[in-house]
């Protein structure tokens, strides 16, 4: 596939007056991505991976600094790019599940990392789309042409604005040592869990502030947590994480498996903690929200809707 293909596809959907859905990856757990009845088009396999070490956006005003980019097409997946990028010897902003597209919806609706509080969400990192609106045209966006469109693709949702076509990404420095936590904790009481989670929240100001980002899952009866650390030092790491594992410990009837372990690059603590980059998955009956919560709600057991 390429864009004319795309666009073909577009105009043809607009004179037929056929409902339209773009799918990359199909990541959508609301099945958007399906669409009966409707042309689906399907830009997954838009594979193509460059780089630029002094990219400059079309357009661009005389004397702009270049910088280092990766050029994405739309089908290329995170775990993809992160080789790709590590072979390169820079790393790139994207998300902790490696079959999500790098080019969906997953940025253009915000796109939080595990490498986020170093270096910015997805949206931040963006340089220019090239995309194919609704009247069947392929425009380029960025900071210099199109400032609306690239605004608007930058958190509005995935094929709101448009069929993304191709992505570019700045890149950074490389990781040269990162600290990666994985543990999975089972209890059996709802006293249990909401000790846990009382306690897990409490420390997250702390954590936060030694450079510590994840994710946690928490369920009925478990949860898992999977944190990085980048730039960091394996036995601080192992200090950081003691006290919270001193108070479960406390709590009892709790059962906890994990430990901290050490890389030396992004890709290697990618393959070897959230998720395994060749584990399939499928059919995950869950509905998503999304929260910026305070702080302050971290500091204080309570609660503040302010």
């Amino acid at each position: 596939m390429n864009f004319e293909d795309v666009q073909h596809a577009v105009r043809f959907a607009a004179k037929n007056n056929i409902r339209l859905v773009v799918k990359n990856t199909g990541h959508d757990y609301l099945g958007r991505s399906i669409g009966a009845s409707s042309l689906n088009l399907w830009v997954y396999f838009m594979k193509n991976i460059d780089f630029n070490d002094n990219f400059i956006p079309d357009g661009a005003t005389d004397g702009t600094t270049g910088q280092t980019a990766i050029i994405l097409g739309s089908g290329v997946l995170w775990k993809d790019a992160y080789k790709a990028a590590h072979e390169h010897n820079v790393i790139v902003v994207g998300g902790a599940e490696g079959t999500v597209g790098t080019s969906g919806g997953y940025c253009q609706a915000g796109g939080h990392s595990p490498l986020s509080p170093r270096n910015g969400l997805c949206v931040d990192n963006v340089l220019q789309y090239k995309v194919v609106t609704a009247d069947g045209e392929l425009k380029i966006a960025n900071a210099f042409q199109n400032k609306d469109l690239f605004w608007a693709l930058r958190g509005g949702g995935g094929a709101t604005f448009g069929v993304i076509v191709e992505a570019i990404y700045k890149t950074h420095p490389p990781v040269k040592n990162i600290d990666y936590a994985i543990y999975h904790l089972a209890f059996n009481t709802t006293e249990t869990r909401q000790q846990v989670i009382n306690s897990f929240l409490s420390y997250q100001p702390e954590w936060s502030d030694a450079g510590w980002s994840g994710y946690a899952f928490i369920q009925n009866t478990f949860m898992s947590i999977f944190y990085f650390q980048p730039d960091a030092d394996l036995s601080a790491a192992n200090v950081s994480f003691t006290p919270f594992l001193r108070s479960l410990e406390s709590i009892g009837n709790i059962r906890i498996n994990g430990t901290i372990r050490n890389a030396l690059s992004w890709w290697e603590s990618f393959v070897a903690c959230l998720p395994p980059p060749n584990t399939p998955n499928a059919g995950s009956p869950t509905a998503l929200g999304s929260r910026l919560i305070p702080r302050r709600n971290f500091e204080s057991p309570k609660v503040s809707n302010s």
